[in-house]
Formats: C-alpha cells, sequence, structure tokens
C-alpha cells in the first residue's frame, strides 16, 4: 500500500510539472488549475505512503539502538576477527593507514596495490579473535608489487600491524613471495 501511493504520488507530480511546463492549448486555462491540483495530490500522496511505513518511523530509532549493540556500532561486540572485518565499519581504516604506510616506506617509487574495486590493498587479515581483546590488528596484502633497486616491480606479501586504540600503524614489513 505504501509503495502503491507514493508511485501515485510521484507520477502525480510528474504529470503535473508536465502540465505546467508544456500547456495543452486544447483544454484551456483549466488545466494549468488541474496540473497545480495534481502537484498537490502528489505531495500529499507521498506524505501518505511515508505514513504508511511499517514502522511509521519508529523504526528508525530501533535500529539505531539495535546497531549500537552490534559489531558495527561498537567493535567491542565482535565475535571474532572476521566480524570486526566485516562488520566494525574500522577496517577501511586500517586498509588506507596500512596502505599510506607501507607507500612511505617504499624505497624506490610507489608500490602498485590491488584495485579497490577488487577489495583494495591488505584485504587479508589474520583468523582468530584477539584484534578486539588486544586492540592489534593484522593487515596483509599478498599480492603488493614494490619496485627494486633496478627498476624491476618484485611481487612482495606485506604485513601490517595497527593499534585500534591510537588509531595508528605499529609497524609495516615487506617481504618477497
Amino acid at each position: 500500500m505504501q509503495m502503491i501511493f507514493g508511485l501515485a504520488g510521484l507520477w502525480l507530480i510528474a504529470t503535473g510539472i508536465i502540465s505546467l511546463v508544456i500547456p495543452n492549448k486544447r483544454f484551456g486555462l483549466d488545466t494549468r488549475k488541474k496540473a497545480i491540483g495534481g502537484l498537490v495530490a502528489g505531495i500529499v500522496s507521498i506524505f501518505i505512503a511515508s505514513a504508511l511505513s511499517p514502522d511509521g518511523g519508529q523504526g528508525k530509532q530501533e535500529k539505531a539502538t539495535a546497531e549500537a549493540q552490534t559489531c558495527k556500532g561498537d567493535m567491542t561486540k565482535c565475535v571474532d576477527n572476521a566480524d570486526f572485518v566485516n562488520n566494525s565499519g574500522h577496517w577501511t581504516d586500517v586498509q588506507h593507514a596500512c596502505e599510506e604506510a607501507a607507500t612511505s616506506a617504499a624505497k624506490y617509487g610507489d608500490p602498485k596495490w590491488p584495485s579497490w574495486f577488487g577489495g583494495g590493498p591488505f584485504g587479508s587479515f589474520r583468523t582468530g579473535n584477539d584484534y578486539v581483546s588486544k586492540g592489534i590488528v593484522v593487515a596483509i596484502e599478498p599480492d603488493a608489487q614494490f619496485s627494486n633497486g633496478f627498476g624491476a616491480m618484485e611481487h612482495m606479501r606485506v604485513v601490517c600491524q595497527y593499534d585500534l586504540n591510537a588509531k595508528k600503524v605499529l609497524a609495516v614489513d615487506a617481504n618477497p613471495r
């Protein structure tokens, strides 16, 4: 029912706007009045649709409260490292900080990282449940490419330790694969 009122409201608004912009001379001045009526009816219909929402607008607050009680709202509620990585919302901060630290530590130019479309750099992590309890995250990039002293790109495995409480990188270690 909510969707019907919403779609009807959008249709009435669209036809009202079209009638105002492109007046039909066959119907005379009465067309403009109908167009304005259509706009008003469309807006009222959208308000009715929002009032008919299943939660009556109350669910947003309940959802925020439930979210605060999960890993997404409070990282101390994460059950394990995978829950932290997939649900806490802090993992992208870890990825960015580790990428910046490893790029700064590179001796011979900027490294090549996996695309963000494929999950980005440091898309791997250590399994277990110690990230939240210890506050130290270990992010792993198994396929970075660093330039060696001869200018050739060398595939490296980069391991980054990140302190969740201090929000900073503790160590970055890159080794050939």
